[in-house]
């Protein structure tokens, strides 16, 4: 939608948003946009979307992505981490066996 230039609001990424969070092929899409809403400062309704999309990242094998939002999420006001986000992220890190993603992990927790 950016690239079309239209501008999201609030209500278009609460619309948007649970629908991009949970499909895998879409999810590149999901990161810009928490990119843009942080940008904008605008906080979103439904504050599982972090959630959501940083297990879907994750599933992608999108480690660095997951960890993006992951740190984002705590940009957002009246936004607590879900503990959940913690779980998802540390099964992703056990699971790569990359001794660098693995230190980049070690620093989120």
């Amino acid at each position: 939608m950016g690239e079309k230039g239209l501008r999201l609001s609030e209500k278009t990424f609460a619309a948007l948003m649970p629908g991009l969070c949970d499909n895998e092929g879409k999810a590149a899409e999901a990161r810009k946009a928490v990119e843009d809403m942080a940008e904008r400062r605008l906080t979103p309704k439904d504050k599982s979307v972090f959630l959501r999309l940083v297990t879907t990242l994750c599933k992608a094998g999108d480690l660095d992505g997951a960890l993006e939002v992951h740190k984002k999420s705590r940009q957002f006001k009246h936004v607590l981490v879900d503990p959940r986000q913690y779980g998802v992220l540390m099964r992703a890190c056990v699971q790569v066996e990359s001794v660098m993603v693995l230190s980049r992990c070690s620093m989120i927790f």
